[in-house]
């Protein structure tokens, strides 16, 4: 039995991360059996000192991208693409554009956004610690990310900048889909595991971001989301309480 670390459900989502959410819809979509193991304390033992990771009867692996290769390897490629190389080509682009631009803007609108800091992401973290370690933790922690923000990039543009480059993701993400019931035709595949954990992320929890107003007007990605948790609902499961 595989057992997978991550985080655990919040915010009315199986998993705040979408890395984590990513490995969660893959391993059900092409129906392997796991158990979850949740919470940050997880942490410490994981190989790159990041969630996810998993332990596959002993072999440990560390990331979202090699886990699923990973699972692929060892399980088959259940989740292909039926599609022509071009678009192998455009959906691997989208997929790494989620994974490394997209991602930080979610991160920015969740721990930088004061509103947001403030009512939704400092509480879901960091209410349980006891004084002064609620009030210590978290300021450092929201240092940390800001710096991270900073060094990626992202920090040094303005509010309204990261606004404006990410709506035009999201757009670009949106033309690709277009009336397809799924990324890459009528069925879903390994690249709708990335797209429905992003767009699953940014359009569910309560926080208020300009990326979640834009989605809300993009009917097809809202109603690609509702298919992708009806075919969820369906699909293999996992130790849903976790440990």
């Amino acid at each position: 039995m595989i057992t997978l670390f991550h985080f655990g459900p919040i915010w009315g989502v199986d998993d705040p991360s979408p890395f984590c959410l990513k490995v969660i819809t893959y391993m059900r979509l092409a129906e392997i059996p796991f158990e979850s193991r949740t919470g940050v304390r997880h942490l410490r033992a994981a190989p790159k000192g990041k969630l996810p990771y998993i332990d596959d009867d002993g072999e440990i692996v560390g990331d979202s991208i090699f886990i699923i290769e990973h699972l692929k390897r060892k399980y088959g490629d259940r989740l292909a693409p039926d599609c022509s190389t071009q678009d192998h080509g455009a959906l691997r682009a989208i997929c790494r554009m989620l994974d490394e631009d997209v991602y930080w803007a979610g991160v920015y609108f969740r721990w930088i956004d004061d509103e947001n800091w403030e009512h939704l992401t400092r509480p879901a973290f960091f209410a349980t610690l006891p004084w002064p370690l609620n009030v210590i933790v978290p300021a450092r922690a929201r240092k940390d990310v800001r710096r991270t923000l900073y060094r990626q990039g992202l920090g040094r543009h303005t509010r309204e900048e990261i606004e404006a480059l990410h709506e035009t993701n999201l757009q670009a993400v949106s033309e690709f889909l277009g009336e397809k019931a799924f990324i890459a035709g009528n069925a879903p595949s390994e690249p709708d595991a990335t797209l429905y954990a992003f767009l699953e992320n940014l359009s569910t929890p309560p926080h208020a971001t300009p990326l979640k107003t834009f989605l809300e007007t993009r009917t097809n990605l809202m109603d690609y989301v509702g298919r992708m948790r009806r075919r969820l609902a369906g699909a293999g499961g996992s130790d849903a309480a976790g440990r």
